[in-house]
């Protein structure tokens, strides 16, 4: 569906996407369900909640259509292309991920291309050089990742957890091995499930977080290609560059 020119989720599809997806519904205004207080921010992509959307920041570039639900908030010194209609006024829309930990879960045994790791975990262990090992790590427990990761070299990895996970390494590049995820936190908590905080590098994929909130800080050192889909999303920090990537979400 298409409104003033730009094109806009369909609610009949289960694979629109955004570059910003925020799964909790019908939440009033006010509620800071996509809360934005990062500022300087290059965004290309449509941004979606399923209830307000409040950006504080400014000089952001938000490239895309902000669709709310239930209202917005949005700085005055801040750029929206297009800018007419924009935002607009939307629909609860379905998560157009869709996923459970047992779309990735493949048994306690592990194997070259899948680490099973019962328990808390900071993954220290499988990295090499700043690379992790290549394959699907599926934690039973929570991620605390701290490790410095290679810029040059990319890490091919789908992290999931049954709990959260806590990416605070100082530099990223991952890029997903299956399915398009990156990182999937499976916690069910009023508050941080899955925070990503880097100051350089890049990854692509999907970050999901359908039971628990996103926050993620980027930097001008660090570019995001792909989707954040959580029950809430917040993007702190500075001058980070943001891309929605389609090829994650193929038509249905």
């Amino acid at each position: 569906m298409c409104q003033g020119g730009a094109c806009v989720c369909d609610p009949a599809s289960q694979a629109c996407g955004g570059v910003v997806f925020a799964i909790s519904p019908n939440q009033p205004n006010g509620s800071n369900v996509v809360n934005w207080p990062g500022s300087a921010w290059t965004v290309s992509g449509t941004i979606h909640s399923n209830s307000d959307v409040a950006i504080s920041g400014t000089g952001n570039v938000i490239n895309g259509v902000i669709e709310h639900v239930t209202g917005f908030t949005i700085s005055p010194d801040n750029t929206l292309n297009p800018s007419t209609n924009n935002p607009v006024k939307s629909t609860v829309l379905p998560d157009p991920v869709n996923k459970t930990p047992a779309d990735f879960y493949q048994g306690t045994a592990s194997t070259a291309t899948y680490h099973y790791i019962n328990g808390n975990t900071s993954l220290s262990s499988y990295v090499t050089n700043g690379v992790l090992q290549s394959g699907i790590y599926y934690v039973n427990g929570n991620i605390d990742f701290f490790t410095t990761m290679s810029q040059t070299v990319t890490s091919n990895v789908t992290l999931v957890a049954t709990g959260s996970i806590y990416v605070h390494s100082a530099t990223l590049n991952i890029r997903p091995y299956y399915s398009g995820m990156a990182f999937f936190a499976n916690a069910t908590i009023s508050g941080n499930g899955l925070t990503i905080t880097p100051s350089g590098g890049s990854w692509r994929g999907i970050v999901y977080a359908p039971h628990s909130y996103i926050t993620y800080s980027g930097s001008a050192n660090t570019t995001g290609a792909g989707s954040l889909v959580g029950n809430r999303v917040t993007i702190n920090g500075s001058a980070g560059h943001l891309t929605y990537d389609s090829s994650l979400f193929p038509p249905p």
